[in-house]
């Protein structure tokens, strides 16, 4: 009897080893396979690369930027358009089809562009990508030049909306200056004022630093043809003085939270489950 007792009990230990073990190669597997999807969501963020380079014939390289710094472009488009719309979709797809008109020095690279205008539903803020020098590695907002237009979209000193430019924003998608007068409906704080889509429009004059870039005065004519500034999301010098195409720092912390979420939640469950026999009972827990 005494032999039978001592073999039952080995019988239960060696249970429970076994299933310890296995619950452990289990968890090690669901790791791996998470930091695996991990991996792979990380690289599908990584920049797009764009098809020309960002030097030579097209747009020179801004001084000072470096492979891996982030930045934005701005332009002023080289055709003109109404005001009387009350959408900013409206907007941003004329600024974008400024940008992939014949002789465009960005045609065909696949930027997302806004438009720096306001409506009376959506503020020049809520409509673009914002930036700020504070961004690890962002170098600023250049036009079609190399010249820098602001630190960032930001109202502090030196951003885009700070009451003055560093340089003024008017040169065309097809590299050249151009003096004129462009629709904006914003003041020179970002604030919406006379909003595009009311009667009587706000609009700015390209050749001025100050804020009367964007905010000169009111047009009495909405349906008149005007220019419109646009700008880019944000973008990445890459190898060979490439444009990249930067993700969204939000869809990438999101999903890696998402993924990281799942992996705690999942080793979480595991951990609490109580380990079962091959039978399907629960073995004694000693």
């Amino acid at each position: 009897m005494g032999i039978q007792v001592s073999r039952r009990r080995k019988s239960r230990s060696d249970l429970g080893c076994a299933t310890a073990d296995s619950e452990k190669k289990a968890r090690t597997r669901v790791k791996l396979k998470l930091l695996s999807v991990i991996a792979l969501a990380g690289a599908c963020c990584m920049p797009s690369y764009a098809t020309t380079d960002f030097s030579g014939t097209s747009i020179p390289v801004p001084s000072g930027l470096v492979q891996g710094d982030t930045f934005q472009l701005v332009f002023l488009t080289n055709e003109t358009f109404t005001a009387g719309s009350t959408s900013i979709s409206t907007y941003n797809s004329d600024v974008t089809t400024s940008a992939g008109a014949s002789g465009s020095l960005v045609a065909g690279l696949g930027i997302t562009w806004s438009a720096l205008v306001s409506t009376a539903s959506v503020n020049v803020l809520s409509n673009i990508v914002n930036t700020s020098p504070s961004m690890t590695g962002f170098a600023g907002i250049y036009d079609f030049a190399g010249n820098l237009i602001a630190d960032g979209t930001e109202t502090a000193p030196n951003g885009l909306y700070s009451g003055s430019l560093q340089n003024v924003l008017y040169y065309v998608a097809q590299g050249s200056p151009l003096t004129t007068y462009a629709w904006t409906g914003t003041d020179a704080a970002g604030a919406t004022e006379n909003a595009l889509g009311t009667g009587s429009p706000e609009y700015g004059q390209t050749n001025l630093t100050s804020g009367s870039w964007t905010s000169l005065g009111q047009y009495t004519n909405s349906a008149a043809g005007t220019h419109m500034y646009a700008i880019s999301n944000l973008l990445v010098l890459g190898p060979s003085d490439q444009i990249e195409i930067a993700p969204e720092p939000a869809t990438v912390w999101m999903t890696l939270f998402g993924l990281a979420a799942c992996y705690f939640a999942v080793k979480r469950k595991r951990r609490i489950a109580p380990p079962t026999a091959p039978n399907g009972a629960t073995p004694e827990l000693r």
